[in-house]
């Protein structure tokens, strides 16, 4: 079947992956070529200086652990892994410095570099950038005076950016484009930028999508750039093995960038304050109401002791509102037996919002609604009969009939005989007497109910599902679009 072809490419790549990374650690430990001679019986690593200052959330020479962390800092260290280098850093006090240095000859290397042709006459940039980034306007949550995405709230503003920065270009650029009479103040470094900014002295701080304060607010987006790891005019050896060092990275991991990327910098450029018209929006709906799937844990479910309802959905939607300061909106959840109910009363307007729904574009187009960015992955696994060989357990599955619009062996397994049933006992009661193979669900769940049935195995699947947020676009327009994204940054 389709679905075992797909798991064997995928555990095929794995362990490809796997000796592949193996093999790159022996190359780059003792393969490597050497630029100081030669000891013992292997090649001594090639020293390599990098020019290295404290730059927001990509480069922290010591964080609250005495560890340098950051973007560039695992950039750097898997791409001298790759190259064969040992990496010595040098701080020196901010960006112009530290770019000074490479020129100078004190230092090999220097991140976070943007491309000009004056920079590009005295340091040296590799084929491909170590990354992009956008460049965002950000005030802080104390500030009613600038309102996310209104211009006219930026007129006659100070705005505080890093000395000696493309971005300074860009954003007058910007300015003049939209007629924003605004000064610009330039600071040394971003501790004195952002000293600057909680002290009053500007009204906001131009940094690139990277910064991640709960109390630093995204105006939104400038412009956009490449950034490189730059080396010295006259190392053309390193900038050499920097290039190689780069392809054979990105050929073994084509993903290494996004995942970093991910990893630094996924909630710095969320909006975290509401536009004029979400503010007009909530003030026409003072009460909220949600759907929710009944007696669904952990995501929805009523207390049987208190009769409050509960769950991680519920919880989400509080945090929601705490995250973006809203205290004059009620939620009332509504619960529903099934997804077709669900899905009928957001259309007939019962309710405003649908606390979860599956990862599907074209159902949610046919419902006519818009999904927000995933909550969180939901670990899926199947529960089996003990000693049925893995195909066999995707032969006959069962599934809850409540959710025969979103349920994952519906979508995913098209292919495979589907048996109905009413609840979830039902459907290990049938997988327990041998009527069906298996079910899928929620791996937390399964795994517990597990415990009751000792000839069933439960096994977790090699993927993930993101249960959404979503709405209609007609009532809620943009408000809870990307919320969650904000409650979790807190």
């Amino acid at each position: 079947m389709n679905h075992h072809f797909t798991k064997s490419l995928s555990l095929l790549f794995l362990l490809k992956i796997c000796l592949l990374s193996i093999a790159i650690y022996f190359v780059s430990c003792y393969g490597a070529p050497a630029y100081a001679g030669h000891t013992g019986d292997f090649p001594q690593q090639k020293t390599v200086k990098v020019a290295a200052y404290d730059a927001d959330e990509i480069f922290v020479v010591k964080d609250e652990k005495n560890k340098k962390n950051g973007y560039a800092y695992e950039y750097i260290e898997t791409i001298a892994k790759y190259a064969g280098w040992n990496v010595e850093y040098i701080v020196y006090p901010g960006f112009m410095a530290s770019i000074n240095a490479v020129k100078n000859g004190e230092a090999d290397l220097a991140f976070d570099v943007s491309y000009t042709k004056e920079r590009g006459q005295y340091l040296a940039f590799p084929d491909e950038p170590m990354g992009a980034e956008n460049y965002y306007l950000y005030f802080l949550d104390n500030n009613k005076d600038i309102i996310s995405g209104d211009l006219d709230t930026l007129q006659h503003k100070k705005i505080g950016v890093s000395k000696g920065t493309k971005q300074i270009a860009i954003l007058q650029e910007w300015l003049n484009k939209n007629n924003i009479d605004a000064e610009i103040v330039e600071y040394a470094n971003g501790t004195e930028r952002r000293a600057a900014l909680w002290a009053g002295k500007v009204d906001l701080n131009l940094i690139a999508n990277r910064y991640n304060d709960k109390h630093f607010i995204a105006f939104g987006s400038i412009g956009s750039d490449n950034f490189y790891l730059v080396v010295n005019k006259q190392r053309t050896d390193i900038l050499k093995e920097l290039n190689d060092a780069h392809r054979l990275m990105m050929s073994i991991n084509p993903y290494f960038i996004t995942d970093i990327s991910k990893r630094h910098f996924a909630y710095a450029s969320i909006r975290k304050s509401l536009s004029l018209s979400e503010l007009e929006w909530l003030d026409r709906h003072p009460i909220i109401k949600v759907g929710c799937l009944n007696d669904d844990p952990p995501f929805s479910y009523e207390d049987p002791s208190t009769k409050e309802i509960k769950g991680a959905a519920i919880d989400i939607m509080y945090h929601i509102l705490e995250a973006l300061n809203i205290h004059n909106v009620k939620l009332e959840f509504v619960m529903y037996n099934s997804q077709e109910e669900l899905l009928a009363g957001i259309k007939n307007g019962e309710i405003d919002i649908i606390s979860q729904y599956y990862f599907d574009y074209d159902q949610a187009t046919q419902d006519g609604l818009m999904l927000t960015t995933n909550i969180y992955d939901a670990q899926i696994g199947i529960l089996r009969k003990a000693g049925t060989s893995y195909d066999e357990a995707f032969t006959k599955l069962t599934f809850q009939k409540r959710r025969s619009r979103q349920g994952y062996a519906w979508n995913k397994y098209v292919d495979t005989t589907l048996i109905p049933c009413d609840t979830l006992l039902d459907c290990l009661e049938e997988v327990d007497r041998g009527e069906a193979t298996g079910v899928i669900g929620l791996g937390s769940t399964l795994a517990i109910y597990a415990q009751s049935y000792p000839n069933l195995e439960y096994t977790p699947l090699m993927e993930t599902v993101p249960p959404l947020l979503c709405y209609i676009k007609s009532q809620c327009t943009t408000y809870f679009h990307d919320r969650q994204g904000t409650w979790a940054n807190q």
